[in-house]
């Protein structure tokens, strides 16, 4: 269930609205200080730091709770000290993506997103240039490597459509992971 006002609407450069619910709570809030940044303080990097921030916080939830609820069917206990290092033995964020994404659909991230029609058209109309390639390195090109150039090579992000990009792509990462995460749900309560 959601609380009012965690909706995000926010427009691509095209003029596509990808708004939508967003399933957690930090990724929401990171999400909408993002939004916040970009539209009231002007700040482009923060933009781009806490858009990443909203994708990675939502990113890491869904690996613990997957990661936690197949120990638990095996009645092993794990903690989240654990879970953090399983999380973090994945080399870049490329390959955690894919990890997590598998933890909810085996076959990978591009398959469930070419399985699913409604997911396959919000990134085909809202994001072409991220359609037909690998989503998991398109949403590492276009959101954490700005991000990454901001925080660890101090660059000062100055291009506005690099900031409505990595909060665009950050919203759609959230937005595929959160319905892959309903998606195995509502099959693992059947």
């Amino acid at each position: 269930m959601l609380l009012p006002g965690r909706d995000i609407s926010f427009q691509c450069s095209r003029g596509h609205d990808n708004a939508g619910p967003v399933e957690s709570e930090v990724g929401s809030l990171f999400l909408q200080r993002a939004q916040y940044e970009f539209a009231t303080n002007l700040d482009l990097s923060m933009t781009i730091i806490l858009a990443a921030m909203g994708f990675e916080a939502e990113l890491s939830r869904l690996h613990h709770k997957w990661q936690l609820l197949a120990a638990w069917d095996k009645a092993i206990d794990i903690a989240s000290e654990k879970l953090d290092e399983l999380l973090r033995k994945h080399p870049n964020i490329k390959e955690k993506i894919n990890a997590v994404a598998a933890l909810m659909h085996p076959s990978g991230l591009d398959d469930f997103v070419n399985g699913q029609a409604d997911v396959r058209q919000v990134v085909a109309e809202g994001y072409p240039s991220l359609a037909g390639k690998p989503l998991a390195d398109g949403i590492q090109r276009a959101l954490f490597w700005p991000r990454n150039a901001i925080v660890h090579m101090g660059r000062i992000a100055s291009e506005r459509e690099e900031a409505v990009r990595a909060l665009n792509v950050a919203r759609l990462g959230v937005y595929v992971l959160d319905r892959m995460d309903e998606i195995k749900r509502n099959a693992t309560a059947v």
